[in-house]
């Protein structure tokens, strides 16, 4: 339940997640042709993925954007949009969520509570409470291995995290603690240096299972509203965020 995840495990507390703040750019500059067969190169060997699939990222013809930001953080755009990040320039590539929209299996998903995305989007980690599935689905993890966040019913990644602990460690702390070390999300600054267009399901204070919206009868996404639905019988247009805080604490 929500009041379960807020709870003692402190799902409340602010995050690390970088991009909360307005982004500083320092410089920008077209990427080269030879550096940029060193980020294919790069995010072939990590991601261990095709190379017509760096492709459909980065089509051949587009141009791709080095930006760099006052921390050294290093962002890689094409078409405007972000697509990796490599934090404070330590060859560490981690894929945004408008990547991930593209090349879904870039990294494996963590499905979380469609509530739980509220507090996510907001700027919480993850704890462990919020897991939408049985531990043992998720496999064997190490700590430090990526993920993209997702809601169970919705294949779009809302955000994208480190897990701060391996397999073991998750089965002794019997689905208590912090889990994941989120690091981007849908809505925050570097998504907002892209086209901010979202796949279906997602409204701007959570993130919902297409298959409720279907149910709800809802036709396309408002942006503007505040995603208020609470259940999957319900118009998530026709509550207000008042309501919605009544019923999550219900929950």
């Amino acid at each position: 339940s929500t009041a379960e995840y807020m709870g003692v495990n402190g799902c409340g507390q602010a995050s690390s997640a970088m991009f909360r703040k307005k982004l500083c750019v320092s410089s920008a500059h077209v990427v080269s042709n030879k550096d940029r067969k060193k980020l294919k190169t790069a995010i072939l060997e990590r991601f261990k993925i095709q190379e017509n699939d760096f492709v459909t990222i980065f089509p051949s013809k587009e141009e791709i954007t080095s930006v760099k930001l006052n921390d050294r953080t290093i962002v890689y755009s094409v078409r405007d949009s972000p697509m990796f990040f490599d934090v404070q320039a330590r060859q560490d590539l981690i894929p945004t969520v408008y990547a991930l929209w593209l090349v879904p299996h870039l990294i494996p998903s963590l499905p979380v509570h469609s509530p739980v995305s509220k507090f996510i989007l907001g700027g919480a980690d993850f704890m462990w409470p919020g897991l939408a599935v049985q531990l043992s689905a998720l496999g064997q993890f190490v700590a430090g291995d990526l993920r993209g966040v997702v809601v169970p019913g919705n294949s779009a990644a809302f955000a994208v995290g480190r897990l701060l602990c391996g397999t073991a460690d998750a089965v002794r702390q019997q689905g208590k603690g912090k889990a994941l070390e989120v690091l981007h999300t849908y809505h925050d600054e570097l998504w907002d240096l892209g086209s901010k267009q979202v796949p279906e399901g997602f409204f701007p204070h959570r993130v919902y299972a297409t298959t409720a919206l279907q149910r709800a009868g809802t036709t396309g996404l408002d942006t503007d509203s505040g995603g208020s639905m609470s259940g999957e019988d319900e118009n998530p247009t026709d509550r207000t965020g008042e309501e919605e805080e009544e019923k999550e604490e219900e929950e």
